[in-house]
């Protein structure tokens, strides 16, 4: 109806319960989005050839034109590179969204979730998952 909102929060009064609601909600998603980020960066970092245990030696060629650009660095140059690129682009997207000019920006998030979500496992990850399945 018309006094249902996106944000769960919203639909309660500003009382101590819901404060602590929302605090709890908080430090729940940065760890959850925290460690996710993680896991995602190990994994991308490990695919191109970066070994997570290294430092600054051996020095590692990045893959692609990266690699012929900037020649070997360490895989500290390396990961604080590719990590803040990571973020920024996280960042971009979420500026991209609250300055979109809509007036929920959680109901925008909520529905660009669920198109992905849905085309994912409606259109190719099963096509993938069925060719895994191949002999």
């Amino acid at each position: 109806g018309n006094f249902a909102q996106a944000n769960i929060n919203l639909n309660f009064p500003k009382n101590w319960v819901n404060g602590t609601s929302i605090t709890t909600q908080l430090l729940q998603c940065y760890y959850l989005i925290f460690y996710t980020n993680v896991v995602l960066v190990l994994m991308v970092e490990t695919r191109m050839g970066i070994d997570p245990t290294k430092t600054w030696t051996p020095r590692v060629r990045p893959p692609g034109w990266l690699g012929r650009l900037v020649g070997p660095i360490s895989p500290v140059a390396f990961r604080l590179a590719f990590r803040t690129a990571f973020l920024g682009t996280q960042v971009a997207l979420a500026e991209w969204f609250i300055t979109s000019g809509s007036a929920d920006v959680i109901l925008d998030l909520q529905a660009l979730t669920g198109g992905v979500g849905m085309a994912a496992m409606t259109f190719f990850i099963p096509s993938v998952l069925a060719y895994g399945l191949l002999p």
